[in-house]
């Protein structure tokens, strides 16, 4: 399958992300993507490369359903490239790399648990022009989550966003789809903060689906996220082959 996608964050900062995935030899996958995020005051590209099993050949029901995967991150950083910046601003650019690792188990047909380790091991390198170069990680992050379906048309989701470092706040997700007619998504949700001072933001969204007499399925959906300070739209579409 194949996705595009554009989001303009807070509408400010432009977000642009591209997928491909495949299946193959029956039980396994793989994924390429590149994110680019930002402008010439600071933007960032990131490469990812994931790789997916499942168990299906391992394990008896219910395990059957487990199914884990890889994902290696690759960044690159530009900043400082602002014209209007001014001969003092911070100039300079870093790379870096990140490693992610998930795994998700259909316990049954109406139960879905999964969990993801981002960043667990990661490093940026830093190149200012004013300064020393120097280096940093990112903050790593555990979520866990559980997504249930008490209907063939209806998808309940819960994730909680464990920070693994102290200034880093927790986050947690909701989120519902109910689907009509067979092709027709309507989406809501919140996402909360759990610091001192949490903050609650409200995602809406739609999605269309259309299978033509080929086979190929076409995807287009629509969110947009009520925030405190700007919102924020986002448009996808998604090829299935």
């Amino acid at each position: 399958q194949l996705t595009l996608m554009y989001a303009n964050q807070m509408s400010l900062v432009p977000y642009y992300f591209a997928a491909y995935g495949q299946g193959f030899a029956g039980s396994q996958a793989h994924s390429e993507a590149i994110i680019h995020t930002g402008d010439d005051l600071l933007s960032e590209t990131t490469v990812l490369l994931a790789y997916a099993y499942s168990a299906q050949r391992l394990f008896s029901p219910p395990f059957d359903r487990l199914r884990a995967g890889i994902c290696l991150k690759l960044r690159r950083v530009s900043f400082g490239n602002n014209p209007d910046g001014g001969q003092q601003r911070s100039q300079g650019s870093a790379s870096g790399f990140g490693v992610d690792l998930g795994a998700q188990w259909r316990a049954t047909d109406k139960f879905t648990l999964g969990f993801a380790l981002h960043d667990l091991v990661n490093n940026v390198f830093y190149n200012n022009k004013r300064t020393e170069k120097y280096s940093e990680a990112v903050p790593a992050q555990l979520t866990v989550g559980v997504a249930a379906n008490p209907s063939a048309n209806l998808v309940v989701a819960l994730d909680f966003e464990k920070s693994l470092y102290q200034d880093t706040e927790d986050v947690l997700h909701f989120g519902i789809e109910r689907i009509y007619l067979n092709f027709l998504a309507l989406r809501a949700g919140f996402y909360q903060t759990l610091g001192p001072e949490p903050q609650r933001n409200f995602p809406v969204g739609f999605g269309i689906r259309y299978t033509f007499s080929s086979g190929t399925t076409l995807r287009l959906d629509f969110a947009y996220l009520f925030q405190g300070l700007s919102n924020t739209p986002r448009l996808s579409t998604t090829v299935l082959f």
